[in-house]
């Protein structure tokens, strides 16, 4: 397992979809290496409550994870982004994490999500 997400870097457009059961959106190849890797809850958590709350009056989403790794603490933020204003639509604080990147921010298009890298 790599906790520190070291091959994220060659991870830029997608040849694989994967449907990840009782979620209506798919994920990328670059978000299956995140879960894979140990953050399955990271991405699971933000699917949730697209699937079920912000996926009807969105197109387009911003997913962002921040990490304090001393402390061992992270929020997760769900974001809108009309060209003009971001606003914040969700945010979950996590009182422990083991994760071991401080930030991961994901795209959400159109029931697809992936890593800024391969939109």
């Amino acid at each position: 397992m790599d906790k520190k997400l070291r091959n994220l870097d060659m991870y830029y457009g997608s040849r694989n979809y994967y449907r990840i059961p009782i979620f209506k959106s798919v994920v990328t190849d670059g978000v299956k290496y995140i879960m894979d890797n140990g953050y399955s809850w990271f991405v699971t958590d933000a699917l949730s409550i697209i699937d079920t709350k912000l996926a009807k009056k969105h197109s387009f989403l911003i997913v962002e994870l921040n990490v304090d790794r001393k402390n061992k603490t992270a929020v997760m933020e769900i974001k809108s982004d009309d060209g003009v204003n971001v606003r914040t639509l969700y945010r979950k604080n996590y009182s422990y994490t083991d994760a071991e990147v401080d930030k991961l921010k994901l795209y959400w298009v159109e029931g697809v999500l992936m890593l800024s890298s391969e939109y």
